[in-house]
């Protein structure tokens, strides 16, 4: 095989998340989109063969709907093709066919001054000795109601929530993991709240390592805006899994993380999950830092890749595992993950251009 490093800065760059040593060398190549490359939409449809061409990669491969399209992109629909692009910014546009184009120029990229800025890659959520926040966690919402959820605590008999944010301080004590915001001061929309959970052994959620994990409600303008879209989209009749990807694309649009997740699962609970299906879900578990609902869902895309020979999702999967196990430290997995990652790269460059 090949003896070269790592380049692009790829020397342990998207690897370099290995807990273990920057000195250790790889046999082959790994060239692919560079870490920081923003996410600017997803193949929503498809009629035909489709293919793409990540940075760095030197051929195109075939893409299945719902792969994730970032900054850099190409895409190229065979003659004869009908393909359709969900846009972060909430649109929808066709794909010329038989000739390549950049996904930029059909998907503009966001603005820096859409984001948040509450992203982050803490390795939380996955202590089963803490009651840790499941939902509503780094997620605007569109109930000012919401039902709250957290890890059940083996041992753990009650549970003292509490929600706090301007001018609310909210308490309550259950005996299960789950329980309705009932307080008498209502939640507005553009305010931050907080959720603290304590078992009656001691055991609290604030020990979970997870960042900026309140959530807020969205106002009403917003809500109109959304509902409108999600009219207009219901008319398309789409079909699945477009139409999940499609909704679940226009949620997190409003960074609605926690409806977007639910949309996902209730495709998967209907039988009409794929292997993109779950990475979808995957990346938004990692995204507000639960680490082992991404883990599972990881693993489901790579094992689903696999079988219906999906290389994209199987090596993008099996990186984000090696990810994943490399912070935990668990080394037998980062090592099976990585050499399935290094794997899938080498063939994704083994084609000439």
């Amino acid at each position: 095989m090949c003896s070269q490093t790592l380049n692009k800065s790829l020397y342990f760059n998207r690897f370099s998340f290995l807990g273990l040593t920057t000195s250790i060398m790889v046999s082959c190549v790994l060239t692919a989109a560079p870490a920081t490359a923003a996410s600017l939409g997803k193949i929503l449809t498809a009629t035909g063969q489709v293919s793409i061409k990540r940075v760095g990669w030197s051929s195109y491969q075939p893409a299945a709907v719902g792969t994730s399209l970032d900054n850099g992109d190409l895409i190229l629909p065979a003659a004869g093709s009908q393909v359709t692009l969900q846009c972060t910014n909430g649109t929808r546009q066709p794909v010329p066919s038989g000739t390549a184009s950049g996904v930029a120029n059909i998907c503009p990229p966001p603005s820096s001054g859409n984001s948040d800025g509450t992203r982050g890659d803490a390795i939380a959520g996955i202590d089963t000795n803490i009651p840790y926040l499941i939902s509503p966690r780094r997620t605007h919402l569109l109930s000012p109601t919401p039902t709250i959820r957290w890890n059940a605590v083996t041992g753990a008999n009650s549970y003292r929530l509490r929600v706090r944010g301007a001018g609310v301080d909210w308490k309550t004590e259950v005996p299960t993991n789950e329980v309705v915001y009932s307080g008498e001061t209502p939640l507005q929309p553009g305010q931050y709240y907080l959720i603290t959970i304590i078992t009656d052994t001691g055991a609290n959620s604030n020990d979970d390592p997870g960042m900026q994990l309140g959530f807020t409600i969205l106002d009403d303008s917003q809500k109109a805006t959304l509902q409108a879209e999600l009219t207009e989209l219901s008319q398309q009749q789409l079909g699945q899994p477009a139409q999940t990807i499609a909704q679940a694309e226009l949620y997190r649009k409003y960074q609605l993380n926690a409806q977007a997740i639910e949309t996902l699962e209730a495709a998967i609970n209907s039988n009409q999950a794929t292997e993109t299906i779950y990475f979808n879900l995957a990346a938004l578990y990692e995204e507000i830092q639960l680490t082992q609902s991404a883990i599972n869902n990881y693993l489901l895309a790579f094992q689903i890749a696999s079988e219906s020979a999906d290389i994209i999702t199987k090596t993008e999967a099996a990186e984000k595992l090696a990810k994943i196990y490399s912070a935990l430290k668990d080394t037998a997995q980062f090592q099976r993950f990585r050499q399935e990652a290094i794997q899938g790269y080498e063939i994704l460059n083994a084609s000439p251009k």
